[in-house]
């Protein structure tokens, strides 16, 4: 099963409407990659790495690249079966501090 955090809705309209503005059509192919990699998680919860770069309490999230977009991370809490993604990233970001704000 999968949940998603209202902020990743947020997340993903932010970063294809940053992409979009470039090109829209890089932004639709950006949001349908999102999806199938969110999918593909789903499917396997531990495929994803502990997200080591921060504090401890950090160590709860794990991440994985969306395919064909290796600079865009989907941020998730895996109990082994089911997955929840908390928030969508682009790697530029200070993701420690966004991940820091969001609640357990």
């Amino acid at each position: 099963m999968i949940r998603r955090r209202p902020q990743v809705e947020i997340d993903l309209f932010e970063l294809a409407d940053f992409i979009a503005a470039s090109d829209f059509d890089a932004a639709i192919r950006f949001i349908n990659a999102a999806e199938d990699t969110i999918d593909k998680l789903g499917g396997s919860p531990s495929l994803g790495n502990q997200f080591l770069h921060g504090p401890v309490a950090l160590e709860m999230f794990r991440f994985w690249r969306i395919d064909k977009h290796p600079h865009h991370l989907i941020f998730y809490i895996s109990d082994g079966e089911e997955i929840e993604i908390v928030r969508v990233l682009h790697s530029s970001r200070d993701i420690g501090k966004a991940l820091a704000e969001v609640q357990p």
